[in-house]
């Protein structure tokens, strides 16, 4: 093996430890949920620090599950019940409760990204 391939070798093997460092180290994003109410921003909740469950009322019929994996609707007044159903919001697959016009939608998630979101 030549001087020059020996470099090369070190090269990209520290460029490589380089690059895994970084990605272990760098601060990851929040997730943070926007929970809408008729269009407008009803409230944000940061699920990265949630330790303990809690529930969060939305206007007057709904009511959502917030806990340490993330946030689903536990209860609603809405006849088809379909956000319930929906599970745990995530980047890709908000929860909506169309008869009562509530949206949650997660965002900050350190491994996807979203361009845009359309609705409300």
């Amino acid at each position: 093996m030549s001087k020059s391939s020996k470099i090369l070798i070190a090269v990209l093997a520290a460029l490589l430890i380089g690059c895994g460092a970084f990605f272990l180290l760098a601060p990851k994003s929040a997730e943070v949920a926007l929970v809408y109410l008729d269009g407008e921003l009803y409230c944000e909740v940061e699920l990265s620090g949630v330790k303990e469950s809690y529930t969060l009322s939305i206007g007057e019929g709904n009511v959502a599950l917030v806990e340490a994996g993330g946030i689903s609707m536990q209860s609603a007044d809405c006849p088809d019940q379909l956000c319930v159903k929906q599970g745990k919001a995530t980047v890709l697959q908000p929860v909506t409760c169309l008869p009562n016009k509530v949206t949650i939608i997660v965002e900050g998630a350190a491994d996807s990204e979203v361009d845009i979101v359309i609705g409300g």
